[in-house]
């Protein structure tokens, strides 16, 4: 210590003695004061400058700084919480007394070193998160005080938890500052990991709600935490193994509310070369947060969000158009935009079909090498091909036109003609269609352009049964096109006869006649053939098989196919027929 007093004493001795000389020396001009140089006078005056006294005055007031053995210049801290004590040893002079200043702030406390000049400041020096500033002076015996020794300390938190709020626990979608929703006080959940097995508090507004248990791995969670509309203060801490709580982990949430859903916007497009053009109107919702173009390729599902193929998000409400270029050329998609705020709400536009939907199909009928004539208790199988020609997934619908038998059933004869024909599929061995009791002519409703007759007779009598009434109705049914549709007429002719028993006079005959007419539709027959993609060819087959037929009895088969969408809607003007499928019993 005393050869660092003498090495500071040193060096203020040779500041000083230039700055004496060149006082001594220097003559302003204008002054009256007479100089008198004697270069051969020794004798100083009583009042001359007396260096060695100067400096010996000089150096009782100086007072060297602290020197610390404990800590560096810069160091850095780490603690789990906020603030750390940090405990700081040194030197200086014996007897000397230390002061403090942290963070421009003189701490009351007075530190004394002992008789070697140490000292140990025991109750330490409290330092918060990031960068502190420590100064130590050295004050001695005489009230002279030292130069600041600087230090700096850095303290670096070590989060001993981390944690995220979500909408919910099924989603998991997280929840940043802001958080527009519908309800006004929604419930979140709150997820995390901190210490293994320590207690975790949760803190709501200034308000502890709830604490759990962090499991062996850390993780904790809260379910159903309720937040307010407006600002929330989220906080979580948790006591660390020392029982100490760790600095609380804040986030702030702004809970906006919005019930309102957004404007629809109407959808349009067209196609083009390079892909499928859509347009619409700019969103004027205030919370606007996304468009979705979602898109589906079958023709009866409405395209839904967030369930179905979301090609596009479009996050600026100034952008009104999208070209899908992921497409195949010809197929027709359905497309819908929605519009979705910042609390959730959303709303769809129209569904907008590109190109136009076309279904359409081609029935294909193969070689036969069979015979069509058979015996009892063969098969005749007659095979054709379908292919969907249009741009759509569609069903095809097996539609009924005739059977036609030669000769028809005589119900006098006690062995009739018996038939049965299937609509099959050779690649499952399903039928799609199966009728094992043909025994006479059916000719379906809408397309009988020959028409249909059906009588019905009943007979009656008075109490005395001296009159009997005969009535006899008569159904009479045609159909024709009119105006693209085919229109049934149905004609009802009812005629009474009343007669006297005892000598077999008609009393009165009398007739009346009504007409009603409807659109009527093919008659649906089996089950539709599902889900035929565009450019796809099926096998099918009709299959008739002579159960009771004698020889040189005939059937004559009919039938359409339809195609057909999802929700069991055909298109009639686009039907193919089998056209007549003929087979003749050999009676064997």
């Amino acid at each position: 210590m005393e050869k660092r007093k003498k090495v500071f004493l040193f060096f203020v001795f040779i500041c000083i003695i230039p700055a004496i000389l060149s006082s001594s020396c220097s003559i302003l001009p204008g002054d009256n004061m007479d100089v008198a140089v004697k270069n051969d006078q020794a004798d100083v005056p009583d009042d001359e400058f007396d260096l060695n006294k100067e400096l010996e005055n000089i150096s009782k007031e100086i007072v060297s700084p602290p020197v610390i053995t404990s800590h560096k210049l810069y160091e850095e801290f780490t603690s789990e919480t906020d603030k750390k004590l940090i405990i700081i040893s040194g030197e200086a002079e014996p007897q000397s007394k230390i002061e403090l200043k942290v963070n421009g702030s003189t701490s009351d406390k007075i530190y004394k070193t002992d008789n070697y000049g140490r000292f140990r400041i025991e109750d330490g020096i409290e330092i918060t998160e990031g960068q502190n500033s420590v100064n130590l002076y050295s004050i001695d015996t005489s009230g002279n005080k030292s130069e600041p020794t600087r230090l700096v300390f850095i303290l670096n938190v070590k989060k001993p938890l981390d944690f995220t709020v979500y909408e919910d626990s099924q989603n998991l979608k997280e929840i940043s500052q802001y958080y527009y929703t519908k309800s006004y006080e929604p419930e979140v959940f709150i997820a995390g990991k901190g210490i293994p097995s320590a207690d975790v508090y949760l803190k709501i507004n200034e308000k502890i709600i709830s604490s759990m248990q962090s499991d062996a791995s850390g993780y904790f969670s809260f379910a159903s935490v309720r937040l307010e509309r407006g600002e929330n203060s989220i906080s979580l801490w948790c006591l660390n193994n020392n029982q100490e709580p760790s600095t609380p982990v804040t986030k702030n949430i702004l809970i906006l509310n919005d019930t309102l859903s957004p404007e629809p916007v109407s959808l349009a497009g067209y196609v083009t070369s390079s892909g499928n053009y859509l347009s619409w109107e700019k969103s004027s919702d205030e919370e606007f947060l996304s468009y979705k173009i979602v898109r589906v390729d079958e023709p009866c599902l409405n395209p839904q969000y967030p369930t179905d193929d979301i090609i596009a998000t479009i996050t600026d409400s100034s952008v009104t158009n999208y070209k899908d270029e992921n497409i195949i050329s010809g197929k027709a998609y359905f497309y819908t935009l929605w519009v979705i705020d910042k609390a959730g709400n959303l709303i769809s536009s129209n569904i907008l079909p590109l190109p136009a939907p076309k279904y359409n199909i081609t029935l294909k009928k193969m070689d036969n090498i069979q015979s069509e004539i058979i015996a009892r208790r063969q098969w005749y199988t007659q095979y054709y091909e379908i292919t969907n020609t249009g741009n759509v997934p569609v069903n095809i619908q097996p539609v009924f036109d005739f059977f036609v038998l030669e000769p028809e059933s005589d119900p006098n004869m006690a062995l009739n003609p018996l038939w049965a024909v299937y609509i099959w599929d050779p690649n499952t061995g399903n039928n799609y269609y199966s009728n094992e009791d043909i025994r006479v002519t059916q000719i379906a409703d809408w397309i009988n352009v020959y028409g249909t007759k059906n009588v019905e007779e009943t007979i009656t009598y008075n109490n005395d049964k001296s009159v009997k009434t005969t009535t006899i109705v008569t159904i009479t049914k045609q159909t024709q096109e009119k105006d693209g549709k085919r229109i049934a007429v149905s004609t009802t002719v009812t005629r009474i006869i009343r007669t006297d028993t005892a000598t077999g006079t008609v009393i009165s005959d009398t007739s009346t006649s009504n007409s009603s007419e409807s659109v009527v539709e093919p008659e649906k027959i089996g089950s539709a053939i599902s889900d035929i993609e565009p450019g796809q060819t099926i096998r099918i087959a009709v299959k008739i098989i002579n159960v009771a037929a004698d020889n040189g009895d005939k059937i004559t088969v009919h039938f359409h196919f339809a195609p057909a969408d999802c929700q069991g809607y055909f298109f009639t003007e686009d039907m193919v027929s089998t056209g007549d499928i003929q087979v003749t019993s050999s009676g064997k």
